[in-house]
C-alpha cells in the first residue's frame, strides 16, 4: 500500500493512527499495572490487619465448620490454624457451652442479624476459660463472620 503513490497518504494515516493507538495501550496497560500493585498493597495490609488482629477471628459456615480464622483466633483455642479448616467450633468447646454456640448459629440461620454468647473453651494449661462470642451473618447469607475474645470480668461480676 505504502509502494503505491495513489495510497501512500492513506497508509502512512494508518500507520499514524496505529501508533496513536498503541500509545494509549501502553497508558492502559501502565494503568492497569498501577492498579493492581495497589490493589495488591490494599490486600496484604488488610490480610496483616485480620492476621495480627488482638481479638480471633473466625468465619463459619451456618454449621459451624470453619472456613477461615487468623492467628489469634487458632491462639484462643489452642490449635495451629491450619489444623482447624473442617473441624467444629463446637469440638473446641466445653460439652456445656455447645447449646449456647448452637443457640447462635440457629439465631444468625433464622435472619437475625447478630448475636453474643459466652462459651467455655479448654486452655493451654488444661483448665477452662470463658470466650466472649460475638456473631454476624455474613452479607451472603452463606456463612458466620465470629469476634472472639477471652471474657473479661467486670469490677461487679
Amino acid at each position: 500500500m505504502a509502494s503505491n503513490p495513489d495510497s501512500a497518504g492513506e497508509a502512512l494515516k494508518l500507520l499514524h493512527e496505529l501508533q496513536t493507538h498503541q500509545v494509549e495501550l501502553d497508558l492502559q496497560y501502565g494503568q492497569l499495572e498501577a492498579n493492581e500493585q495497589e490493589i495488591a498493597q490494599e490486600r496484604d495490609r488488610y490480610k496483616a490487619l485480620f492476621d495480627r488482629a488482638p481479638v480471633g477471628y473466625f468465619t463459619v459456615v451456618l454449621d459451624g465448620r470453619f472456613i477461615e480464622t487468623n492467628l489469634a483466633g487458632a491462639e484462643l483455642l489452642g490449635v495451629a490454624r491450619d489444623n482447624l479448616v473442617g473441624h467444629s467450633v463446637g469440638s473446641f468447646l466445653a460439652s456445656e457451652s455447645r447449646p449456647a454456640l448452637v443457640g447462635l448459629l440457629k439465631e444468625l440461620a433464622d435472619g437475625r442479624a447478630s448475636a453474643s454468647c459466652e462459651v467455655w473453651c479448654a486452655g493451654s494449661g488444661g483448665g477452662l476459660r470463658q470466650l466472649h462470642v460475638v456473631a454476624d451473618l455474613s452479607v451472603s447469607g452463606e456463612s458466620v463472620l465470629m469476634i472472639v475474645s477471652p471474657h473479661h470480668r467486670s469490677p461487679g461480676d
